[in-house]
């Protein structure tokens, strides 16, 4: 309850029940992932606690007397922030993970993953894209390389797209949403 425990820990080994949805990027030093999910009511989502207000609610503390490290004193405001939140994966068939992707090839340009192949292979790991808005997640590294692929105009997957008048990076008309929590630096997935 302390702690928000997200997509990663629940697809990080291959040997696991739901090992199936992980997808190898053929990286073996520094590595990122991109991950696919269909958010709906019966395949990912967050939940609140019941009876609670969802989303974040804030109280003002008004101005207090704070104390330094040294045991100096001096006015401050405080506030009190709460989040009460968290995520449930009903069918983890509508997640995955692509590991593995050697973030230094991604950098230099030079035998790369070829990350449109993969991506690929993630939609098809997934039973009905329909059951709910799929997104594909990646860090802002992933996205900038996948994005020099649309300019390369040899990837037909790849686009930009108008939504609500907004232009987004999206691969078979799924957006690619970037995502700062997702490491450059991750370990190895075995």
């Amino acid at each position: 309850p302390e702690k928000f425990v997200g997509i990663a820990p629940r697809f990080d080994l291959t040997t696991a029940e739901n090992g199936g949805q992980i997808v190898m990027g053929g990286g073996s030093a520094t590595n990122t992932s991109i991950y696919l999910i269909v958010w709906g009511e019966n395949t990912c989502h967050g939940i609140y606690p019941k009876g609670s207000k969802g989303g974040l609610t804030m109280e003002d503390k008004g101005q207090v007397t704070l104390e330094d490290a040294a045991g100096g004193k001096y006015e401050g405001y405080r506030t009190h922030y709460k989040w009460d939140l968290g995520l449930t994966v009903r069918d983890w068939r509508y997640v995955v993970r692509i590991a593995n992707i050697n973030t230094g090839n991604l950098i230099s340009g030079s035998s790369a993953a070829d990350l449109t192949k993969l991506m690929i292979a993630a939609e098809e790991l997934i039973p009905n894209l329909g059951a709910g808005r799929a997104a594909f997640y990646c860090n802002r590294l992933v996205r900038t390389y996948l994005r020099n692929q649309i300019l390369a105009k040899s990837n037909v997957n790849l686009s930009f797209e108008n939504v609500g008048g907004k232009r987004i990076t999206a691969f078979d008309g799924i957006p690619v949403r970037r995502c700062d929590q997702i490491l450059s630096t991750e370990a190895t997935i075995v």
